[in-house]
C-alpha cells in the first residue's frame, strides 16, 4: 500500500518535519486544497491529519517557527 507524508519545513530553524502518513490516492487533492483553500474541507472525511499551508513548530531551543508545507513523499509500506 502507498501512503503520502507531507513535509513541512520550519522559517525559523530551517527544519523539515513530516505529518503521520495519508493513503497516496488523497496527497493530490489534499495539498491543492491546502493551497487553494487554506485546509481541506471539513465536509471530506479522509484519514490522517489535516494538511494546511502553514504550521507553528517548536524550535527546540526555545525559539518557535512558523513552517510551511513544501510538499508530500510517496512511500510503500
Amino acid at each position: 500500500m502507498k501512503t503520502a507524508k507531507f513535509q513541512y519545513k520550519c522559517r525559523q530553524c530551517g527544519a523539515i518535519e513530516e505529518n503521520p502518513c495519508t493513503p497516496s490516492e488523497t496527497g493530490a487533492f489534499m495539498t491543492l486544497n491546502a493551497a487553494l483553500l487554506g485546509c481541506t474541507p471539513s465536509s471530506f472525511k479522509i484519514s490522517g491529519n489535516p494538511v494546511t499551508m502553514t504550521s507553528i513548530h517548536p524550535c527546540g531551543d526555545g525559539n518557535v517557527g512558523v513552517s510551511d508545507l513544501i510538499g508530500y513523499k510517496v512511500m510503500e509500506e
